[in-house]
């Protein structure tokens, strides 16, 4: 149960704080829920064992329990609005004297004010769950609210419907599975050329071709290559939910070190063999 009402239809019990307003207004409003009377630390814990499975009382005194309880919700549901006043000068307009005054009078002699208020000053809305002239239809609480015109509002363009319970697909703009497949198989290709080049480099490491073309930095670019060739791994991944896809962070990091580690390879072939051929003419000059 997410609401009162639902916790009423239920038969949950609910905690609400001995001897305050927020206690009577659940009992009145709601004169089927089993309401647990009970001091705040004692409603805390016994939410926390689920012996109640809501807690009715100041939205203020909520959201402190919530920063030491981060496990707990706040529903937001409201059963009435607390009033501050305010002074205000004598002369005022004339229609907003008569219906002030009318409205300090109704308070004297009912005694009820947010009633009151909500008669003159603001609609009352239906409680959580709720939507309708009367409070009569649903609103799924996880995504909708009730105006003051009784329409239950969904809180995201993501969901719709008369009661917003109906999501709406979404276009998720994935990786068709052919081109996966088509760049599976080029990962798979470049991987099997590297092996190739690696394995032919070792078997023939003692030709004198092989020796020339420096072996090291052959191996060094074969390395490169493979590490670039990875980034195919990572930009295929992806989710179909709302979750974050953790292997993009590796997207940039193997591009940039596998293209680093060819071309650096090959500056520094080409800067040792530009090296050899200037000691070479300097000797010859």
């Amino acid at each position: 149960a997410s609401t009162l009402d639902e916790a009423s239809r239920a038969g949950v019990p609910v905690c609400a704080l001995e001897g305050t307003y927020e206690a009577v207004m659940v009992a009145e409003q709601f004169p089927d829920l089993e309401i647990l009377l009970c001091s705040q630390t004692e409603c805390v814990n016994m939410l926390r064992k689920e012996e109640c499975f809501l807690y009715a009382t100041d939205e203020m005194e909520l959201r402190t329990i919530q920063t030491q309880f981060p496990e707990f919700e706040v529903t937001g549901e409201r059963l009435s609005t607390q009033l501050v006043a305010w002074p205000v000068r004598k002369r005022l307009d004339p229609t907003a004297s008569f219906l002030l005054n009318k409205w300090i009078y109704a308070a004297i002699t009912g005694g009820f004010i947010d009633e009151l208020y909500f008669e003159y000053f603001e609609k009352k809305l239906c409680p959580m769950g709720s939507a309708g002239a009367d409070c009569e239809l649903p609103c799924d609480p996880d995504h909708g609210t009730s105006n003051a015109q009784g329409k239950c509002i969904c809180e995201s363009t993501r969901w719709t419907g008369d009661d917003c319970s109906v999501e709406i697909p979404q276009e998720l703009n994935m990786i068709p599975p052919t081109i996966k497949a088509i760049a599976y198989c080029m990962f798979v290709l470049n991987t099997a050329l590297v092996l190739f080049c690696g394995i032919w480099l070792r078997a023939h490491r003692h030709r004198p071709e092989v020796k020339y073309s420096q072996p090291f930095f052959l191996c060094l670019v074969l390395l490169g290559c493979f590490v670039s060739t990875a980034t195919i791994l990572a930009m295929a991944q992806e989710d179909e939910g709302d979750s974050p896809v953790e292997a993009c962070i590796a997207i940039p990091w193997l591009y940039s070190v596998g293209f680093s580690i060819t071309f650096g390879t090959l500056f520094a072939k080409i800067q040792r063999v530009y090296g050899i051929f200037s000691k070479g003419h300097q000797r010859s000059s």
